[in-house]
This record gives structure tokens, sequence and C-alpha cells, in this order.
């Protein structure tokens, strides 16, 4: 045992005996098949780890890790489901309710069987990248091939969800777990792990309502996974947002004797746009499903008056929540304007020239101004009598 010299082993005295007689035994000349090299197993605490030691006992060294992961974790600790969450985010690994039930107990009594020894495991996550390093007995080791399911996106309508994720062959069986904001189970629904969606339809399904899902999956190796399962990540869909839908708009509405002329703009990603005029009383005259690729339609029929009116609106259905069903403006159409008279006719100068021979009869000189609009105009002239009565004398169109 206090032997410090060489050779150390038996291996080492074998290599040189051959290595003298000229037989060459490194690796890249692949010369191992030979009757007197040992090549494994290697001396006593030389062989390489092959599988990490899980401990079975809840001792000081899963304790004090524990309490250092919950601090970490801060308000994250209060629940299994919590603690698991921000396992998996920055470790890529969960605790069973077994071993979360235990740790509990941390304060309590227990086996103090942490042996401190030289040297770290190294701890890594799915990618098989070093994260950190860790003692021996740290009960919370994750083996490079335990890679849980990914939840990608969550999609909710009323009464149905849509639930994306990536899929995985390392697993025999998946569970599917969907829960309220509070963490209260909804719904459970065993899944195909190699699929990559899955259709929940219920009549509780509300798109303003927040929900969690995550999966649980159980291993299809034997020691893949820590207590055989992995848990995807918890994704959070947050209800409705408060977000500005788009709306239909009508721009004009002019009516002609038997024809109406609407401007009009749609909104992007609907399936549907109909217009709709009614009368003054709201009954429906007119329906027609617009084409959103321009902006203008024209209604052709005989009983249309433009001194009637008109209401019109657009409304656009199969848009995505919360914008499900939108409607324009109210457009109104108010009846031709009320006419105006043209202004009275003025009378301006008159001249009256007697007419040689000196017989009583006189020409007149009329001066008039017709206002724009005017039409079939008539100058009529009176003779006032002593008496102060009109009396008609002549009457001229002009």
């Amino acid at each position: 045992p206090t032997y410090t010299g060489s050779p150390q082993n038996f291996e080492e005295v074998i290599n040189k005996v051959l290595a003298d007689s000229g037989i060459v035994i490194a690796p890249a000349t692949n010369y191992f098949c030979n009757p007197y090299t040992i090549d494994y197993p290697k001396p006593y605490g030389l062989n390489p780890i092959l599988y990490p030691n899980y401990t079975n006992t809840i001792d000081s060294c899963g304790c004090e890790r524990f309490a250092a992961l919950k601090k970490e974790a801060g308000a994250d600790s209060v629940s299994l489901l919590r603690m698991n969450n921000f396992l998996r985010v920055n470790y890529s690994d969960t605790l069973n309710t077994i071993l979360w039930a235990g740790l509990q107990n941390c304060n309590a009594a227990f086996r103090d069987s942490c042996n401190q020894v030289a040297g770290t495991i190294n701890f890594y996550n799915g990618t098989s990248s070093k994260v950190t390093n860790v003692t021996n007995g740290n009960t919370m080791l994750a083996r490079p091939t335990c890679r849980p399911v990914v939840i990608i996106n969550m999609a909710v309508e009323t009464g149905s969800m849509t639930i994306s994720f990536a899929q995985s062959t390392l697993f025999v069986a998946c569970e599917l777990y969907v829960t309220d904001e509070n963490d209260n189970i909804l719904f459970t629904n065993e899944i195909d792990c190699t699929a990559t969606q899955v259709v929940i339809e219920d009549f509780s399904i509300k798109p303003c309502n927040m929900y969690k899902a995550y999966i649980v999956s159980h291993e299809s190796v034997p020691n893949m996974c820590p207590e055989g399962t992995a848990t995807s990540n918890i994704y959070k869909y947050n209800g409705c947002k408060n977000i500005g839908c788009s709306n239909p708009s009508i721009k004009n509405l002019v009516v002609y004797a038997g024809k109406m002329r609407i401007t009009y703009l749609c909104p992007p990603s609907y399936t549907s746009t109909t217009l709709y005029i009614t009368d003054e009383f709201n009954t429906t005259l007119y329906t027609q499903v617009l084409d959103c690729s321009t902006t203008e339609i024209q209604i052709l029929d005989k009983p249309i008056d433009p001194c009637k009116k008109y209401k019109a609106f657009i409304v656009s259905n199969g848009g995505k929540a919360p914008c499900i069903s939108v409607t324009s403006n109210l457009f109104v159409y108010n009846t031709c304007p009320t006419p105006v008279c043209p202004g009275k006719p003025v009378i301006g100068i008159i001249k009256s020239v007697p007419i040689a021979p000196a017989n009583g009869n006189v020409n007149v000189t009329i001066n008039y101004n017709i206002p724009v609009g005017g039409a079939n105009c008539t100058l009529q002239v009176f003779g006032l009598t002593a008496t102060g009565i009109n009396t008609l004398i002549s009457t001229q169109a002009i």
C-alpha cells in the first residue's frame, strides 16, 4: 500500500512488456485483441461513472440544496406546481409528489447521510450543456436524455381550446392538465405524445377566461427520467386582451330616382361583410354581401326614391376573438332638401313718352330684374283710376 514507484498496477506491467517486444497497443492501431491486455474493468477507483446515484432518503445534503432552491425560487416555492415550473425553466428538472412531501419535513429529524467527497458531479440540462456542479448528495440530478414535452401555444374560442406542443418519441404516455388561474384542475386528457396538437371541447370554455396547461410524460426507457416522469412547461393563456377591433365604415350614401350609391371600407381578416339598408322605421329593404376588394356599390331598384329616408350599416363576421363580429357606423340619408324659392322679380325705372300727335297714347319703358331660377314670367300693367281702382291695361310674357 505504501509503494509509490512504477509500475503501479498489473496493466502497466503487461503494457511495458508488450511495448519492449515491439507490440503496439495505442488506441489508433485498434490492436486490442490480444490475450495479454486488460482493457476493462480498470483498477479500483478508476472506472468511469455510468449512471448518477440517487438517494432515497431525506438527508442534510438534500435539505440544504432544497433550502437554497427555495430561496432562489422565492414566491414560486409555495406549491409543488409553481416550484416544478421554476425547476423546469431553470434546471430542466422536477420534483415528484413523494419527494416534495418528504422535503417538507426537513426541519424534523432526518438521517445525516451526506458524505462530502472529493470532486463534484456535473449537472446537465436537456441539451447536455453543463449548468453547474453539485455534490453527490443532490437528489435532483437530471439525466441528459430526459427532455420534457414543450407546450408551444394555446388558442381558446367559445366552447373549445386548441393546445399545440412539440412532439416527443421518448415517452410511452402523456397526460394533459388544464387549470384555471388559481391552479384548480379543469380538464385532464390522455394524449398521444407523438402528436403535435390536441383539441378540448366543452361548453364552459370561454375565450376571456384565464387558463394554464402542462403535460406530464411517462418514460419509455427505464431510468431515463427521475421518478420515471417529466413535466412540461406551464403555458399561460391570459384571456381577453384589451385590443381595439377594426370596424367597417360607410363613408357616403347618395340616392337618385331608382338608384343609390354607397361608399364604404371593409376591415381586414373577416370572412364575410354584409350591407344592410332600412327605411326610417328600421325595416330592412336590401341586404348585399360586399366585395371588400372595392369600396363602392350601387343598388338599382325602381322604388328607390331620393325624397325618402334611408339608413345603412355594415356587419363583418368571422374575425378572431374578441372581435368575432363588428358593426359599422349608422349612416342616415335625410331625404331631399326643402326646395328654396327664387327671389321676387324687381321692377325698376318706368318711363312714359307721349306719342305724336298728342292723342293720349304713350310709349312705356319698364326696367326689371328676374332672379336666377325664375321661369314663365309675365308682365302685367295696371292703370290707376281717379277713384283708386287698379285696372289691367296690358299683359305680356317676358
